[in-house]
């Protein structure tokens, strides 16, 4: 598309990605929905000087492949950490721990003070 002599792209990227919750480390669907706007730029001085409805597609030769573009969009589009969206869906405890390591922790406690308690007495 041709935009008063800019060459533009635009688009919409819709998919179901499958990542790891940082917390659980279980699989997670993630939904993403992208729309871009993009200008072609052959350097940062035109990129510069786009107005601020385009962001720049920056290519010397004026090639872009299709899926490179894609593979932009989406990973533009991924969260900066990814986790479940409620604790209930990943298992984890209030404290960001599993709710099965609460419960082994409580049976084999230990008092890491108990040996400086020890040498206070002596």
């Amino acid at each position: 598309m041709h935009d008063g002599g800019q060459v533009t792209v635009q688009g919409k990227v819709e998919t179901d990605l499958l990542l790891t919750c940082q917390l659980c480390f279980g699989n997670m669907h993630f939904p993403v929905k992208a729309d871009f706007n993009l200008a072609w730029v052959r350097n940062e001085n035109e990129a510069v000087s786009l107005p601020d409805l385009y962001e720049p597609l920056l290519s010397v030769s004026g090639r872009v492949k299709i899926a490179d573009l894609i593979e932009d969009e989406l990973l533009l589009a991924l969260p900066m950490v990814a986790l479940h969206a409620s604790p209930q869906e990943c298992g984890i405890g209030v404290r960001g721990t599993s709710r099965q390591t609460v419960t082994d922790s409580k049976a084999t406690r230990r008092k890491p003070f108990a040996a400086l308690e020890a040498l206070k007495r002596r």
